[in-house]
């Protein structure tokens, strides 16, 4: 048996962007024009699940970088949207509005503070974490990348609900993909073998793998 925890991570930097890029902006002398860098990785841990604290594997992925000129004297709606731009296929929706955000607040800080600091990282990392047996990690990791993604018609038919909690003492449940507790009033999906997860949660990890990541019940895959 194995389930797999998805996190994302962003920091940002002030430090040395890694390439130059020319440039064609006539506002480059305005000291709300920056450099940014935005630098993504994925960095994947396999931990026994008998023991959180044994790492098995550790797997640190190639670091993609992307650059572009951002006028942060915009109006903020339009940097909004031109920074999203940058972060499309990375993490969830919140995610990606806390990080432009930040962004933001910290560009406009330091061009208040400081005029001759005009570029800015932002490292992003995922981070995958695989709970496995560890004597079984060899046959798992042959098997996991063969994995086959349920199809979208059977993720988009689940069941779906609120979660609420009855006054009796039962235990909170916990979504195990994500590991956190189901809150009630959180949007939750039942499986066929009544296992619960987050929404967002199940829906991610059943686009790339058709078993339920409890007990390995299989979903439909596509025809």
């Amino acid at each position: 048996m194995a389930y797999e925890s998805d996190c994302w991570y962003a920091m940002i930097d002030e430090g040395q962007i890694t390439e130059p890029v020319v440039q064609n902006d006539s506002s480059s002398s305005s000291k709300m024009n920056f450099h940014l860098e935005f630098s993504f990785q994925t960095i994947k841990y396999w931990v026994n699940y008998d023991d959180n604290s044994q790492l098995l594997m550790e797997d640190l992925g190639p670091s993609t970088s992307r650059f572009t000129w951002v006028d942060f004297g915009a109006v903020y709606e339009d940097l909004e949207q031109h920074l999203l731009t940058n972060l499309a296929n990375y993490g969830s929706q919140k995610f990606k509005d806390d990080v432009v955000d930040a962004i933001i607040r910290h560009a406009h800080t330091i061009a208040c503070t400081d005029e001759k600091k005009r570029s800015l990282v932002i490292n992003i990392r995922r981070f995958l974490i695989y709970f496995v047996d560890g004597t079984s990690l060899d046959s798992w990791l042959n098997d996991g990348p063969n994995m086959e993604p349920a199809s979208m018609d059977a993720i988009i038919s689940l069941p779906k609900k609120e979660m609420d909690y009855k006054d009796n003492g039962d235990e909170v449940e916990s979504c195990m993909v994500c590991l956190e507790e189901i809150d009630a009033g959180l949007v939750v999906t039942t499986l066929p073998c009544s296992h619960i997860f987050h929404d967002f949660c199940i829906s991610e990890w059943l686009k790339r793998s058709h078993y339920c990541p409890i007990c390995r019940f299989e979903m439909p895959i596509a025809q």
